[in-house]
């Protein structure tokens, strides 16, 4: 063999494995890139980013209603209070209470079955509530 035909030879062979190595570097990286995920950041209802709203512990009496009903998230003061229908319709909304007690006059709502929505420094609570 000629000596041109080794080095053209010895070229590709070192081109082979350079190419073979940058074929295997390339597979690694995608398959490290495929095994990185973003991730993503937790928003709570509470409006802290990285902090899971906590369930609060609400409470709505008297349950059946028929004209006004209390609300109170045992001791937390209230941020947000509002009561939807079961079509999802929000029928009442007070915010920025900062109170620890909110009374809702439900005697005009339609009977029927509802769900309360409280948010507080801490979390959220939601309950059932029946009108009749």
């Amino acid at each position: 063999m000629q000596r041109s035909s080794v080095l053209f030879l010895a070229s590709l062979l070192t081109l082979g494995a350079f190419a073979q190595s940058r074929t295997d570097l390339v597979a690694e990286a995608a398959t490290d890139r495929d095994a990185v995920r973003p991730t993503e950041i937790p928003r709570s209802d509470a409006g802290v980013v990285g902090v899971e709203a906590l369930p609060v512990r609400l409470h709505v009496y008297p349950d059946p209603a028929c004209d006004q009903v209390v609300i109170n998230a045992g001791g937390a003061p209230l941020l947000d209070v509002r009561l939807f229908d079961l079509d999802a319709r929000e029928v009442i909304m007070r915010r920025g209470l900062g109170i620890l007690a909110e009374i809702l006059q439900v005697g005009d709502l339609p009977s029927g079955t509802y769900v309360v929505r409280v948010k507080t420094a801490t979390g959220v609570g939601t309950s059932r509530l029946v009108v009749q």
